[in-house]
């Protein structure tokens, strides 16, 4: 049965923490280490919310020999890939690239992880934060999923200074979700959280 353990790896003087979920002790790893998947919550909420809400299906990676992370946002946001946003992340400048990087190294070097078998996962606002993520550290991303995340339109998007790379991504968005629209459109129902405009689902899975 896997294991869950807060952890935590400091950033910029910071102290960050996630949530690790690891298999059982008596697990074998691959001869290149375990495979490594990242989740990011979304607006407002927190690794362990995140875990709650999706019914704890990542630990189940677990149990088929990988580690699982559930990380942190700051007060409960990030520093994500739109140029609109208004989070505390943004406001501070909190380098959450420089989080993620600390995660991978951290468990690369006390769970066995394959540098080389890294994927993240992040829903709403932590999609977007994955979106920033494979576009500045490709190198350190195998393949990625969005949930109820499309992407920043063109005049919203940080990561339009840097060059595009391939990316395995998977992509889940409801017709009807009222917080991102499928449709595109600024983000966020009656303005409550502000992030600027966003593409449709299928532009976005276009990109």
């Amino acid at each position: 049965m896997s294991s869950a353990v807060k952890r935590s790896v400091l950033v910029a003087g910071m102290r960050r923490t996630y949530l690790r979920v690891a298999p059982a002790a008596a697990a074998t790893a691959s001869a290149t280490g375990r495979a490594l998947v990242l989740v990011l919550h979304g607006s407002n909420q927190s690794a362990n919310t995140i875990r709650r809400y999706s019914d704890r299906t990542f630990d189940s990676l677990a149990g088929r020999g990988a580690v699982v992370a559930y990380l942190d946002g700051f007060h409960g946001d990030w520093n994500d890939a739109r140029v609109g946003s208004i989070s505390a992340a943004r406001r501070n400048e909190i380098d959450d690239i420089a989080f993620v990087t600390a995660v991978i190294d951290d468990l690369a070097a006390h769970d066995r992880v394959d540098r080389d078998r890294v994927f993240i996962v992040g829903f709403s606002a932590g999609g977007y934060m994955t979106i920033r993520v494979i576009h500045e550290i490709p190198d350190r991303i195998a393949g990625a999923g969005l949930i109820s995340a499309t992407h920043a339109d063109a005049a919203n998007f940080i990561g339009s200074r840097y060059e595009s790379a391939p990316m395995a991504v998977t992509m889940f968005h409801g017709t009807s979700d009222i917080f991102v629209k499928y449709g595109g459109q600024s983000a966020w129902r009656g303005g409550a959280f502000r992030g600027g405009g966003v593409v449709s689902a299928p532009a976005a899975a276009k990109y």
